[in-house]
């Protein structure tokens, strides 16, 4: 019974017919076991969002974002978030692009797809631009589809660097899926690229060059860089981790820096994070290149703040902490930074502030859905 409803529940995310599905929903998701076949439903789903109304399609970065605070809360925090994201999807005019005719498409792609590729996005031709994707996907695995996406989003970031930020997520929500269904978000981000790209230049990171071999690359050393205006230090110690196997490291202060200020709407937290995940697909000099760039013009003062730094009281019940953020997330007072604070001081573990967090999410109702679920997602993985 519960297979059947579950692919019921399947069928209905290609209508409109949302109160038949969330009933479904409620049902199926009394059973843990269907959380994830449905959170990656969705995510297929989604990644077909498109409205020649709008300019930034943010169906797919919203789901995507979401998802990642599924992981980091796990399934039990996550119900009402998802049940949202259920709702949200019937809001969505998507296209019908499935695995199958994608594979089609990239299937009759003749030559070489890769060099192909650009010149389909700079030309404004977005259905052969998503068959030469996923062409590429096919004969060279998703690694280096998402590694063609997002060197041609670095060409033109975009306003509020829409162009980057969508693109990971399209690449994440094809890693996340795995062949043949990443075929749907790469072809879509291709699609999505072809339309804000046309006549752009190509991205040409400049030339790479190892730091000098005595670099101290340590992250004292890169906040001490930072903090006293030594960019010379900065970059040599930039260029040293963009040729090592940990990446994601180096971009510690950059988020830090970013969160005391996040832009309008977030928007500079959701680069950084962004950037923070592009990492694994970009080659060196282009990892190099991005470092440099955001590290100059993202941040502020990158020193962590002193006046938030924590320390473990006695005095502190963990269960009022608790309660605390509770009435934060509900009522939005007292503010988040003294019952966050709090909870810390108490000892309660960051994986239990942050089930917290995402579980009282599906009850805001305060500013842009899309906007605060992508920027709550910076915060939490920032946090996480």
């Amino acid at each position: 019974m519960a297979e059947r409803d579950l692919g019921k529940f399947l069928q209905l995310l290609y209508t409109y017919d949302h109160v038949r599905a969330i009933a479904l929903f409620d049902d199926l998701l009394h059973d843990e076991g269907n959380f994830w076949p449905v959170a990656d439903a969705l995510l297929v789903v989604c990644a077909n969002h498109q409205d020649a109304k709008l300019t930034v399609p943010h169906g797919l970065q919203t789901v995507e974002a979401a998802r990642e605070m599924f992981t980091a809360a796990g399934p039990e925090a996550s119900v009402g978030l998802l049940r949202f994201i259920a709702l949200y999807s019937f809001s969505l005019i998507k296209r019908d692009w499935t695995a199958t005719y994608l594979q089609q498409q990239a299937a009759a792609v003749a030559g070489d797809p890769e060099p192909a590729f650009w010149d389909a996005v700079s030309s404004g031709q977005p259905d052969r631009a998503a068959a030469l994707l996923c062409a590429i996907a096919t004969t060279e695995g998703l690694a280096g589809a998402s590694h063609a996406l997002l060197r041609a989003s670095l060409a033109d970031l975009g306003r509020l660097a829409h162009n980057f930020t969508l693109a990971v997520s399209y690449a994440e929500a094809a890693r996340a899926l795995g062949m043949p269904m990443a075929l749907v978000p790469l072809a879509n981000g291709a699609h999505f690229l072809a339309t804000t790209l046309q006549a752009s230049k190509p991205f040409r990171p400049e030339a790479y060059e190892q730091a000098p071999s005595g670099t101290d690359a340590g992250m004292d050393a890169l906040q001490r860089g930072l903090s006293e205006g030594d960019y010379e230090s900065v970059h040599d110690i930039l260029r040293r981790h963009a040729a090592s196997t940990d990446r994601e490291r180096v971009f510690e202060p950059l988020v830090i820096g970013v969160s005391k200020d996040p832009g309008f709407l977030g928007h500079n937290m959701i680069l950084a994070h962004s950037a923070r995940l592009a990492a694994r697909y970009l080659e060196t000099e282009e990892l190099s290149h991005m470092l440099w760039k955001f590290y100059r013009t993202l941040g502020k003062a990158y020193e962590y703040p002193q006046d938030l730094m924590i320390a473990l009281r006695s005095d502190v019940d963990p269960q009022a902490a608790i309660t605390g953020l509770k009435s934060t997330l509900q009522h939005r007072t007292p503010p988040p930074l003294v019952t966050i604070g709090r909870c810390l001081e108490a000892g309660i573990p960051l994986d239990g502030i942050l089930k917290q967090i995402v579980g009282g999410y599906a009850g805001w109702r305060v500013g842009e859905k899309e906007h605060t679920i992508v920027y709550l997602n910076a915060a939490v993985q920032t946090a996480a």
